[in-house]
């Protein structure tokens, strides 16, 4: 790919560009993979015929170069052609066959095996504009699909915030509204990273939406635990199953528990928004401010001047959850050394690591800062 501006907008289309692969599944193109079985992940921004032999100076990466080689009076002409679409980035080789060459000739073959470069037999029954619209189409429904998304997305963020009622959805998913209205069937939400995917449509009811890098989905329970098994997804929020009346609730919910799933590193749901680590996901950095400019910078002062280690104490005090004999153990220290440690922390900070409170207080604090403390 082209460096500098040209390759950062190619990075910001090449969602809409469909694979190799998925180029090959199209089965009324009837094209058949030759070589290249390793590189069918490669994305591709177009289609387009060429009968020249070297076609570096008009390439600019991602392009399915069809050709027929009539202009190829060499065996080296071959070789040439796959030099240079592997040296400019190009996805992949269509080679047509017909009248001029009944098979893909053993030059084209080879050299394209040595380069990694996929080869795509075009039959004769497949004209190149028909490789070349098929592509095009398919990049317009995906830049269709997405804008859609994106408008269904900042829908159901209005709705999960407060600022719109859950009617707004009835255009995209009426069977939502429907139940918001009667309450009869159990909805559930996931939100999940927004991995630029386009999956095939979702089995079963449910609305799907983009917002800020993120995928949120709604609808029926089933539909939706479908949608999470068969895309297999690692990383989640799961807002848990309640009738439609709660949309905005389990909207919310889901978007929150997927913040835990991320600093978890493990999928979340609302009953690990009952938690500190929970609470602590859904604290803006302002609200968060104190803590560590009022608990964590006045132990890290101490120390400093003091030489303690009064912070590591309450980490490991955090950790084990408020435990006087586990957080002697793992600092192997006495007890009654910890103890002095905790009196030091009440005379610094104002308040009783011991005092449930306090203890709280620090334990906000600590998760603030993103220190590897438990979360429950």
């Amino acid at each position: 790919m082209s460096s500098g501006t040209t390759g950062s907008r190619f990075e910001q289309e090449e969602a809409f560009w469909p694979t190799v692969h998925q180029v090959l599944s199209w089965g009324e193109l009837k094209l058949r993979l030759r070589v290249g079985e390793g590189r069918l992940d490669r994305p591709v921004r177009v289609a387009m015929t060429t009968e020249l032999v070297d076609n570096t100076p008009f390439l600019r990466g991602g392009e399915l170069l069809l050709t027929t080689g009539t202009a190829w009076r060499r065996t080296e002409d071959a070789a040439a052609f796959v030099r240079g679409a592997s040296r400019t980035g190009a996805a992949a080789i269509g080679f047509g066959t017909g009248p001029w060459s009944e098979a893909v000739p053993d030059a084209l073959l080879a050299a394209a095996r040595r380069a990694s470069m996929p080869v795509l037999e075009v039959p004769r029954s497949t004209p190149f504009v028909a490789v070349t619209e098929r592509v095009g189409t398919e990049q317009a429904e995906r830049r269709a699909h997405h804008t859609e998304r994106a408008m269904v997305g900042a829908l159901m963020d209005h709705v999960r915030r407060g600022q719109a009622d859950p009617v707004v959805l009835e255009d995209h998913a009426p069977f939502l509204y429907s139940r918001h209205d009667s309450g009869t069937t159990l909805l559930a939400a996931v939100c999940h990273a927004d991995g630029g995917v386009f999956p095939e449509p979702a089995r079963g009811r449910i609305l799907i939406g983009h917002r800020e890098r993120r995928v949120l989905v709604v609808g029926e329970e089933p539909a939706v635990r479908w949608y999470v098994r068969s895309r297999a997804i690692p990383l989640y929020g799961w807002g848990e199953a309640a009738t439609g009346r709660d949309l905005r609730r389990i909207l919310g919910e889901s978007w929150s528990a997927f913040d835990v799933a991320l600093q978890r590193g493990r999928p979340a749901s609302t009953r690990d928004l009952a938690s500190i680590g929970g609470l602590v996901a859904r604290l803006t950095s302002e609200q968060l401010a104190p803590f560590a400019d009022h608990v964590l910078e006045p132990i890290r002062r101490y120390d400093a001047i003091h030489g303690t280690d009064l912070l590591t104490t309450v980490e490991a005090f955090v950790r084990v959850r408020g435990s006087l004999a586990e957080t002697s153990r793992e600092l192997y220290l006495h007890v009654n050394t910890v103890r002095k440690r905790m009196a030091r922390l009440a005379a610094v900070l104002g308040l009783d690591p011991l005092d449930p409170e306090g203890y709280l207080v620090l334990h906000l604090a600590i998760h603030s800062a993103g220190s590897d403390v438990g979360h429950d």
